[in-house]
């Protein structure tokens, strides 16, 4: 993960995991429901989100899909994945499969 200023905001670049795993970081001092609302624009598919003054960008990862949705190397086999989290991650791969034809 990489910080940098581009523009008039701090940027911080990395894997969706990673920028996911920064901006829960940020929850403290910030309105749970924006962070909740960028984490989600991640996951969804969103390159970029800008919360309280900062970027976050997603740079192209090593990951397989399945891999990035759920945020550890396992993928599909992570451990600590409840059934509605693996509900809604498995329509965002199809979404993300889908849209790469």
């Amino acid at each position: 993960m990489t910080d940098e200023i581009h523009g008039l905001f701090p940027t911080t670049s990395g894997t969706e995991a990673e920028i996911i795993n920064a901006l829960n970081r940020r929850r403290t001092g910030l309105n749970p429901l924006a962070v909740a609302i960028a984490e989600r624009h991640v996951r969804e598919g969103d390159r970029a989100v800008e919360l309280a003054g900062e970027r976050y960008e997603i740079r192209d990862a090593e990951w397989s899909v399945e891999q990035d949705v759920y945020g550890c190397e396992d993928g599909r086999s992570c451990p600590d994945v409840t059934l509605i989290e693996r509900e809604r991650f498995e329509a965002i791969i199809a979404n993300r499969l889908e849209d790469r034809g």
